[in-house]
């Protein structure tokens, strides 16, 4: 069964903005296996037995500047995610909204196994919240 999209109308995000955001969020936990990958200091070079290219480059400083687009996209997502927990005045929630827009961690889930006091109320506020806000970091609107 799919899950519904979020209706964020009222704040000028489309759905097709709200499916890209998500879909963004989403990626979080490959995007912090990747950043802890580039910041291996005993990486090696991956032996595939693909042919690959030997011209100049600086696969060091690429390997840098990915790790630091990740760290970027992996902390916009935990502070908004703290900004979020704040506004429904419960910042002790913040690792369960992160859960939520991660990993479409459902609000029973969060009440039954993690002890969580949202209500369905704050629930659904918290996660509008935390898409407006990322909509305005990501320059959506």
């Amino acid at each position: 069964m799919g899950r519904r999209d979020l209706k964020l109308d009222e704040y000028n995000i489309t759905k097709l903005q709200y499916r890209e955001l998500h879909n963004f969020c989403l990626q979080y936990a490959d995007k912090k296996r990747r950043l802890a990958d580039l910041r291996d200091p005993y990486r090696s070079p991956q032996i595939t037995g693909l042919p690959h290219g030997s011209g100049a480059g600086d696969p060091t400083g690429k390997a840098a500047e990915r790790a630091a687009l990740l760290a970027q996209e992996v902390e916009m997502i935990e502070q908004t995610a703290i900004e979020a927990a704040r506004e429904v005045k419960m910042p002790e929630e913040y690792q369960n909204i992160l859960s939520t827009v991660t990993s479409d961690v459902p609000l029973h889930f969060l009440q039954l196994l993690k002890g969580s006091c949202l209500t369905k109320y704050s629930y659904d506020k918290a996660r509008r919240i935390f898409y407006y806000r990322l909509a305005q970091k990501r320059n959506f609107i």
